[in-house]
């Protein structure tokens, strides 16, 4: 019996080891559909790279968009949190909104907003980098379209890009049937620069009774317009 709780108290220990709160500092993006990009670091705790969707009041939406203006980015800073947990269970995150960058003489803009409704878009563990490609993935809307630099390749900087696609594909196929954030990415030898044109290829399973269905593959001209945030990950 006393080995049996003693097996368990080691469990419980090694359990709250590894459950650590911390900051979390994110990117704050997107104008339709709202999403957070994890700052992350190479180390333990923040070794991940995440992207989220969130919704909030029409009031706040309203407010937030006002001072996501050209050429200003974003960041917010939730009350620490267990990464790991969250991303097993995604909950509300409380925080402020920077104009800028939190810890590069960002200013508070919004205080204790609420991000609700948090679903993970994407996410990835962080280890250390064995590739030379550039990997972007793409998130939002075709209307309001980003593209996001992996890591683990290539050069190590957080990079999103507001982007575009060409109106003869969005005129020719109905991009809300295929998957945004697809797996096959845009890929790069270099960081995406300004206006660069660059193809990806969406795919789509049709509907239909056999076991196996055909997958409908589309390649998409992607043009990255212009550079919402940028920096060196730490």
């Amino acid at each position: 019996m006393k080995v049996l709780i003693s097996f368990l108290f080691l469990c419980l220990l090694s359990f709250h080891t590894y459950a650590v709160e911390a900051t979390h500092g994110m990117v704050l993006f997107g104008q339709e559909k709202l999403m957070a990009y994890h700052l992350p670091m190479y180390h333990k705790i923040h070794n991940k790279q995440v992207v989220l969707e969130y919704s909030l009041s029409a009031e706040l939406k309203t407010k937030l968009l006002s001072h996501m203006t050209e050429g200003q980015f974003l960041t917010f800073v939730p009350a620490p949190f267990d990464l790991e947990a969250f991303l097993l269970k995604p909950h509300a995150l409380v925080g402020d909104v920077y104009a800028g960058h939190f810890e590069k003489e960002g200013v508070v803009v919004m205080e204790n907003v609420t991000l609700d409704n948090v679903k993970v878009l994407y996410q990835r563990t962080l280890i250390k980098p064995n590739a030379q490609a550039n990997h972007y993935l793409l998130f939002g809307t075709p209307s309001d379209l980003y593209e996001v630099h992996l890591l683990n390749g290539g050069l190590q900087v957080d990079h999103i890009l507001k982007a575009s696609v060409n109106a003869s594909d969005l005129a020719t196929v109905n991009l809300t049937n295929y998957a945004m954030n697809t797996y096959s990415p845009v890929i790069s030898e270099e960081l995406l620069n300004d206006k660069e044109e660059s193809s990806i290829e969406l795919f789509y399973e049709v509907p239909c009774r056999r076991r196996h269905c055909d997958t409908v593959t589309k390649k998409l001209k992607v043009t990255a317009e212009k550079t919402y945030f940028k920096d060196d990950v730490m």
